[in-house]
């Protein structure tokens, strides 16, 4: 059931405007089960030729770290400088381990208008249009959603991304969904790929 709620979800994704005021407390689906319940195990699913992590990132004073490479989340003890984790989430918020975030040396390519194109390059990835967290331009994967400010509802916007772990290996990368089955915000679902290159 949950496979195809992630496929509902992915084929229904909206378009990319975005607003970064958001106001997740009201639930315009009025059945839904309103449990304060934030207990969320981290989540591994295969879906096609990646595999899907959900991670609860509903505490707004802390990040919750990711490594690709393990595909586990981690508790650095200084993240500032380790390499032992490529993302950061917190709520809404995603950062990489490199530029102004991290001196893991993660680089992110964003494909803006790609999100149904998941695995178009093969096994292969972009070789140009690496960025990374920046003081000046801001977090790299700040696009990743859209905000519907009437519904109050976030959607994974149309991009997808192939992020250069600490390791150096390349994974193709697109966030699923930010909901639980519940409809209670601030559960993240992406799915991941390694992308070796051809």
């Amino acid at each position: 059931m949950r496979l195809f709620t992630l496929c509902a979800l992915v084929l229904a994704a909206c378009d990319g405007d975005s607003d970064t005021d958001l106001d997740l407390d009201t639930n315009v689906d009025t059945e839904a089960d309103t449990s304060t319940d934030s207990e969320v195990d981290t989540d591994v699913m295969v879906v096609g030729d990646g595999t899907a992590y959900t991670l609860d990132v509903s505490d707004s004073a802390s990040w919750v770290y990711f490594d690709l490479d393990t595909g586990a989340e981690v508790t650095p003890a200084d993240p500032a400088d380790a390499s032992d984790w490529d993302l950061a989430f917190q709520q809404f918020t995603v950062h990489v381990n490199g530029g102004s975030n991290g001196t893991g040396g993660v680089e992110v390519v964003a494909l803006n208008g790609e999100y149904n194109a998941w695995g178009s390059y093969g096994d292969g990835y972009p070789e140009s249009g690496w960025a990374t967290d920046s003081d000046t331009t801001g977090a790299v994967m700040s696009g990743w959603y859209s905000y519907d400010s009437t519904t109050h509802v976030v959607s994974p916007g149309d991009v997808r991304y192939f992020v250069r772990s600490t390791e150096g290996d390349v994974y193709e990368l697109r966030i699923l969904d930010y909901y639980d089955e519940q409809d209670n915000p601030h559960v993240m679902t992406f799915e991941t790929a390694i992308r070796p290159g051809e």
